[in-house]
């Protein structure tokens, strides 16, 4: 868990990081999310079409009576479960990514506004 969180700090740095000339200019970073984006889709359709029982090797040497609440009592069938972990890396993530394109392009348009309002009125920004 740690390592997935100092990995997806690195990873983002360079689009929200706070030292002004290493950030990415707002295209750039657009362009950079979007692409992650592109292959979190291709992975998670690979995963949710996948044949089924292809990841049950996670299931080796576990709990059995974990296992056997969960497919038996829940009724999620290996199957179920692979489609559903394609589904969330396919579509929430995408859906993470596209608001942060969005979020990103809005800060960026609205950037020469607010400078032309301040030059407008007479006031410094140094």
């Amino acid at each position: 868990m740690v390592t997935l969180l100092i990995c997806g700090t690195i990873f983002i740095w360079p689009v929200f990081t706070p030292i002004k000339f290493r950030k990415m200019h707002p295209l750039q970073a657009s362009l950079y999310l979007f692409l992650s984006c592109i292959g979190c889709t291709i992975l998670g359709i690979l995963i949710t079409f996948a044949p089924a029982g292809m990841f049950t090797s996670h299931m080796a040497g576990t709990n059995t009576e974990i296992i056997s609440l969960i497919q038996n009592q829940w009724g999620i069938t290996p199957n179920v479960d692979q489609e559903v972990g394609g589904l969330i890396m396919w579509v929430p993530a995408c859906f993470i990514y596209v608001t942060y394109i969005m979020i990103t392009l809005r800060r960026w348009y609205l950037v020469p506004e607010a400078e032309e309002a301040v030059a407008q009125s007479g006031i410094s920004r140094e």
